[in-house]
């Protein structure tokens, strides 16, 4: 029941009219679920309504899974969003109870908010607190903390809920109910047949039978909805009382949590810890039931159903889990070994860390793990030097880390400390960082390791070692195989329903369509297709580059300055691109030379590149072929000869080379013929930038290039509205959410006016669009 919350509901709606995140806190009892349903009922869209269980916030993204009713893939977080937000559509998220939600949960609801309206209440004070308290409320559109009621408010309430009470029990109902609905609600309904209610939760609960008492408690430690038969004989005698609802299929929940809480609360000790032993015995679930244990103070048993619901976990959060609440509850130093290990595969750093912490050298493996991913090498050489594996498992993961550490600090001496632990157990991790080592140290046969740990039967390890290899080969400027191999890649990932690595896989095959084939169109279509969705980070920052370049490299600047929303080394170099392609060659070096460092990597590489097209200026660094021999012959002066050099490597680079001979005396026949190659490639790839300076340089040689722009009809307004927002970066699926059109009526709008223009691509006819505009 609402009453007094008419300003919290407007501005809980209002903030979920389009995507973000709204956080309700309060007490228990405040009214944070009232408050938030009303809010997501008044925005008038479909609620999608889940919550956080005490006992069960071990399991995966449990509140996520009420809430659409359907499973979601424990360890793919991107393919979680997009299972959400097919599930939703134009709905509202409502979260409840969100500080028993679970890691995954928690870490997943910022990104959700960027794609749906999201609702979450909060308790506080609650167990989450410090960085996830924060992180919550960075993300947060709105932060509303509901406050009691006034005196007025909680009459009105009371009289609502029992409208037969006398105005003076009403006064000392509202005197002890402390602002709070639910205390007051429980109170007014229980005393609604009554002259003299109980004044209080706790005398309410006192005044049941004692088999009433036990089922509310037994509700209050449960925390969560559960079978009437597991609450006894107790269970009637509640419903009859109002303080239970029945959910249906016979499954009973307090209609006021706060009193279940405060009949668990009063119970003795002893007895609190006895009704937990006995719900241990009963819940199905072994995370519940070592929690529960836990909460009986009955450590050790706590630790094996802990352990054992750990062997049997889904995911790699869950099993973190259930092996820290081991640890917690039986701190030796194998469980806390363990624990950590699962912490590390989850990717938490600082929960392994904190479980390393004043431990001895058996622990120095793990901990040289956490300092890897801690970027801090040394620290990590220094600890695996302390200690000597025993058993096999520590000698496989001793030599991948003492590996990898020293691939950072010395790539020759990483390789020859993998082949001596090859000779031992060729294991695919082993053979992945060798891989990589090799790589780091400039040997020629670098990919073949890789290559073989690609094959191996785990898809996890087989997919993570060709993720290295393609990422290396693009390194390499091996850009034809890298986009082969991401190709078999994506259809392996695509097959095993990985959909992350799929992704990943997909975001390498577009750099390398782009760069080989020249494919703009492709590459921004597609890629921004993609980026409508959830994307690991890797993917991500790759694909802003790729499609950044290409907006750029086919005339639309602006959008592909807008489109660099992710900073990274090689979306720098992108950023330098961009101005040298706008005609500002200081700006361009600029940022290049900020990104020069060596032994290069491939925005070194490719920014060595930059550094020379915009100032002429030799870049003293070792760049791999065919970057090296391009950079070589365009020193020479020989323009074609660089040009073979980026040939099927880099098509814009092939272009930019042949452009070189522009600067040969006018009318010479080499550097006409370069400029005509560089014209027709250009010109067959939507490179419009770089066709422009050609057909500019083929005039001054005195041929006259000038494109055909089938006359250069003039656009309807809807035309040039339409193509104005392509040349911004906008998919039709925008543009026609943006003009209020289908997206096939935009999609007639595009090929009209490339018709009308003469343009090959729709990026194109953009740019010629504004170029008319303009006039």
């Amino acid at each position: 029941m609402l009453v007094g919350r008419d300003a919290e509901v407007a501005s809980a709606a209002a903030a979920l009219s389009e995507p973000g995140l709204v956080v309700v806190a309060g007490g228990p009892g405040i009214g944070r679920s009232t408050v938030g349903y009303a809010a997501a009922h008044r925005c008038g869209r479909p609620l999608y309504a889940g919550g956080g269980l005490v006992t069960l916030r071990h399991v995966p993204y449990l509140p996520l899974s009420r809430a659409i009713r359907a499973p979601l893939p424990p360890d793919d977080r991107p393919l979680a969003v997009e299972a959400v937000r097919a599930r939703l559509g134009g709905g509202v998220l409502l979260l409840d109870d969100l500080q028993w939600a679970d890691h995954a949960t928690l870490d997943l609801l910022a990104e959700l908010a960027t794609y749906l309206p999201v609702l979450a209440a909060v308790r506080i004070p609650a167990p989450l607190a410090g960085p996830a308290m924060q992180r919550l409320r960075a993300a947060s559109r709105l932060w509303l903390d509901l406050a009691p009621l006034g005196d007025a408010e909680a009459a009105a309430l009371v009289r609502d809920v029992a409208p037969t009470l006398p105005d003076h029990t009403v006064t000392s109902l509202v005197a002890v109910g402390d602002g709070n609905p639910a205390v007051l609600t429980a109170l007014a309904r229980t005393g609604s047949d009554s002259a003299n209610p109980p004044p209080s939760i706790a005398a309410l609960v006192a005044e049941l039978p004692q088999d009433e008492r036990t089922a509310l408690a037994a509700l209050g430690l449960l925390a969560r909805p559960t079978a009437s038969a597991l609450l006894g004989r107790g269970a009637a005698g509640l419903l009859e009382r109002g303080l239970l609802a029945d959910l249906g299929g016979g499954i009973l929940a307090p209609r006021e949590r706060v009193v279940a809480e405060v009949a668990a609360g009063v119970l003795p000790p002893e007895q609190r810890a006895a009704m937990h032993r006995r719900l241990a015995e009963l819940v199905a679930d072994d995370g519940e039931a070592a929690r529960h244990l836990a909460a009986a103070g009955e450590a050790a048993s706590a630790a094996i159903r802990a352990t054992e619901a750990a062997q049997r976990a889904t995911s790699l959060d869950a099993r973190a889990d259930y092996l820290t609440l081991a640890a917690a509850q039986e701190p030796t130093d194998a469980r806390r070994l363990a624990a950590a290990r699962a912490a590390l595969d989850a990717g938490r750093t600082d929960a392994a860390a904190a479980l390393l912490e004043g431990m001895a050298a058996e622990a120095a493996i793990l901990r040289a793990g956490v300092a890897i991913q801690q970027a801090d090498p040394a620290a990590a050489r220094d600890l695996l030097r302390t200690v000597r594996p025993r058993t096999a498992q520590e000698r496989a993961d001793h030599a991948v880390a003492s590996v990898q550490a020293e691939t950072a600090l010395d790539p020759t001496a990483a390789c020859v400390l993998a082949e001596q632990a090859l000779t031992e157990a060729p294991t695919s991790a082993l053979l992945a960082a060798y891989g990589e080592a090799m790589r780091r140290a400039g040997r020629a046969d670098w990919d073949q390791p890789l290559r073989q740990a690609t094959t191996d039967p785990d898809r996890a390890t087989a997919l993570a070692a060709g993720a290295t290899l393609v990422a290396g080969l693009r390194e390499h400027l091996r850009t034809e195989e890298a986009g082969t191999l991401a190709a078999e890649l994506t259809e392996r990932a695509a097959r095993d329903a990985a959909y992350s690595w799929e992704l990943n896989f997909t975001a390498e095959l577009l750099w390398s369509r782009l760069h080989h084939d020249g494919a703009t169109e492709e590459v921004v279509a597609r890629g921004s297709r993609l980026t409508d969705h959830s994307l690991p980070a890797p993917a991500a920052r790759l694909l802003t580059a790729t499609i950044g370049l290409a907006r750029g490299d086919g005339g639309a600047l602006a959008a592909a300055r807008a489109g660099l929303t992710v900073a990274d080394r090689l979306t720098g170099w992108v950023e330098a691109e961009l101005a040298w392609l706008d005609a500002d060659p200081a700006g361009a070096e600029a940022v290049a030379t900020t990104l020069l460092h060596d032994p290069p990597d491939l925005a070194a590489t490719l920014a060595a590149i930059t550094c020379w097209w915009s100032g002429g200026k030799p870049v003293e660094t070792a760049l791999p072929e065919p970057a090296a021999r391009a950079l070589r012959a365009v020193r020479d002066g020989d323009f074609t000869g660089a040009a073979a050099a980026w040939d099927g490597v880099m098509l814009r680079e092939q272009i930019r080379a042949l452009l070189g001979a522009a600067e040969a005396p006018a009318g010479d026949a080499g550097a006409v013929e370069a400029l005509l190659r560089a014209e027709t490639l250009a010109d067959e790839a939507g490179l419009a930038v770089l066709l422009g300076r050609a057909r500019r340089a083929l005039r001054r040689h005195g041929v006259n290039r000038r494109p055909t722009r089938a006359g250069e009809t003039a656009l309807s307004a809807r035309e040039y509205e339409v193509m104005a927002l392509v040349a911004d970066g906008q998919s039709s699926r925008r543009i026609a959410d943006r003009l209020g059109l289908t997206t096939n009526t935009v999609e007639t709008y595009v090929r009209s006016a490339m018709g009308k223009l003469g343009a090959k691509t729709r990026t194109e006819a953009a740019v010629r669009a504004g170029e008319l505009a303009a006039r």
